[in-house]
């Protein structure tokens, strides 16, 4: 190869080096906006989830029958959600017996797969493996372990969202045994909110156990990650 064929081969590599290196600084940047709108995104939700803490104290303090709000617009495309419920009134899905689970789902079937969803195991009750199932239907893979949320109750198989709504007043996977004894007297409450930004997957949720004090509420504890 002679000097002017090689000075272009060099010429070559050096802009195949340098488009690469463009290439890879624009993917770069892409997943830092990615990363930054998102930030931004679970910022606004945890203010929205704030305002809704603030928004249900106010309105008890005004009349103590409140028992939450529903999805509330809060502008800007913020919007938040809460209700006030006594921890020991609904069953707590994660320490109930089948036939308690067979009269709040109102079917055997259904209370066979919120077992299988929660147990330590991975095979359902015919001895298949879980993952056959949730795999073809397109749904997370049975945890094995406690229901975290209620939300989660939608991934169970043969649940949905219609079928979570129905249970919400019947059911709850906090109360008895998992809020500590001394503090799960009565006389108090617990605050489940959720806020978030209209068009964004991201949602700042939290937990509360308020103590009703007169015509105000004092928190317990807390969980506002």
């Amino acid at each position: 190869m002679n000097r002017r064929g090689f000075v272009l081969v060099s010429v070559l590599w050096i802009l195949v080096a340098l488009s690469a290196a463009g290439l890879a600084g624009l993917a770069a940047s892409e997943v830092g906006a990615k990363a930054s709108s998102n930030r931004i995104d679970l910022t606004r939700s945890s203010w929205s989830r704030a305002a809704c803490v603030a928004l249900i104290g106010a309105r008890y303090n005004a009349d103590v029958s409140t028992r939450g709000v529903d999805t509330l617009d809060l502008g800007q495309g913020s919007w938040c959600t809460g209700r006030l419920t006594n921890p020991h009134e609904r069953l707590n899905l994660n320490m109930a017996s089948h036939m308690q689970l067979r009269r709040v789902f109102r079917s055997d079937s259904l209370a066979v797969a919120f077992r299988d969803w929660i147990d330590p195991d991975s095979v359902d009750s015919a001895g298949t493996p879980e993952w056959l199932w949730y795999r073809s239907a397109r749904r997370p893979e049975p945890p094995n372990r406690p229901l975290q949320s209620m939300e989660e109750l939608k991934y169970v198989r043969g649940f949905s969202p219609a079928t979570v709504d129905d249970v919400q007043s019947l059911a709850t996977v906090l109360g008895e045994g998992v809020i500590d004894p001394p503090d799960a007297k009565p006389g108090t409450l617990l605050l489940e909110v959720s806020g978030g930004i209209r068009g964004s997957p991201i949602v700042a949720r939290g937990t509360a156990l308020l103590r009703v004090s007169g015509p105000r509420l004092v928190t317990l504890w807390q969980e506002m990650p």
